[in-house]
């Protein structure tokens, strides 16, 4: 649109500078490609033991981002010309939280809810155990003595937990444990010299936390 003033006599002024309108009734794309930072376990999988992340993802350029939790608004921000937005969430408590993410753009459009699950653990798991060996061969069947080179660890953990095992400080395996509370390692694959070798294990969580290590678990 442009204007021009005319008076009385006639006169008309210069004509004034465009002035343009965009009318925009579309309702922009609900927020996507979310993320966490730190996501201290699994990348990726929003589970950290970071109380107060940093939320990002992507939505209209231009666009006011803004995040709740039933109902609670947790933060807003101005996604960038690339559509990229970040933000800092308060601090929350341990366990599940899933976050309503909403965008409203230049003219006023709101998108529909988008939603995004971020776990929050931020307490270590239990200390885990080296039970015993398979196959121990001495007269006493959990003293560590064996004559087999090639062999398995058992212990126990809280389920789901993941075990790191080391030998005389070096990384050796992975376990699991399973439903039971039980885990095993199996180690066949490796034959042990003669000597003392020392085992350690240490469990971890999705979030990345970390139990104390076990006391070494002798093997001769």
């Amino acid at each position: 649109y442009s204007a021009t003033a005319t008076d009385r006599a006639g006169n008309e002024s210069v004509r004034s500078l465009v002035f343009k309108v965009v009318v925009d009734t579309a309702n922009p794309r609900s927020p996507s490609n979310f993320s966490i930072t730190p996501d201290t376990g699994l990348v990726g999988d929003s589970v950290t033991s970071v109380a107060a992340p940093r939320f990002s993802g992507q939505a209209e350029p231009g666009s006011v981002v803004e995040v709740f939790e039933d109902r609670v608004f947790l933060g807003s921000a101005l996604a960038d010309t690339r559509g990229r937005w970040g933000i800092d969430l308060p601090s929350l408590g341990n366990g599940v939280h899933v976050v309503g993410v909403r965008t409203t753009d230049l003219a006023g459009n709101a998108s529909d809810l988008a939603f995004h699950t971020i776990v929050i653990d931020a307490s270590g798991p239990a200390t885990a155990s080296i039970g015993r060996i398979i196959e121990d061969s001495g007269e006493d069947s959990s003293d560590g003595v064996t004559n087999v080179r090639r062999l398995t660890l058992e212990g126990t953990g809280e389920p789901g937990r993941f075990i790191s095992l080391s030998r005389n400080g070096s990384r050796f395996g992975q376990a699991i444990v399973g439903a039971d509370g039980i885990w095993k390692f199996d180690a066949t694959s490796t034959e042990l010299l003669d000597g003392t070798h020392a085992f350690v294990a240490t469990a971890s969580d999705l979030a990345g936390n970390q139990s104390e290590a076990t006391q070494a678990f002798p093997v001769v």
